[in-house]
């Protein structure tokens, strides 16, 4: 998957995040990657496929006019999107903001001072 971030050191995934502490709401593994984010993000997004099932697809037959299968269609991308969006917006709340949180960068402008071990 690829990395879609700006960290400090460029946008590949070992580079460190100046937005915000990266972390997981579900784990304090220390690990201050993009690379470490974004997989969070990915874990999110693959247990809400879990819990969450898809919606139904629309019931297409035979005899429909045009204008019916557009609208059956249409509903469908509708559910899709929100269904979507709702994922997007869980994530975020689970992910972005967990420790020094998105929301707070954005309103302040300062990104997170990383304490990194030398040893």
């Amino acid at each position: 998957m690829p990395v879609r971030g700006r960290g400090l050191g460029g946008t590949h995934a070992q580079s460190v995040d100046g937005r915000k502490r990266i972390r997981c709401a579900s784990s304090n593994s220390g690990d201050v990657t993009l690379g470490f984010h974004e997989k969070c993000h990915q874990d999110d997004y693959e247990a809400y496929l879990k819990s969450h099932p898809l919606p139904d697809l629309p019931i297409l037959h035979v005899g429909m006019t045009g204008g019916e299968y557009n609208q059956a269609i249409a509903a469908f991308n509708e559910k899709l999107k929100a269904y979507f969006k709702t994922m997007k917006a869980e994530s975020v709340s689970k992910t972005d903001e967990a420790g020094y949180s998105k929301s707070t960068y954005e309103k302040t402008g300062k990104p997170y001072h990383h304490m990194i071990p030398t040893k």
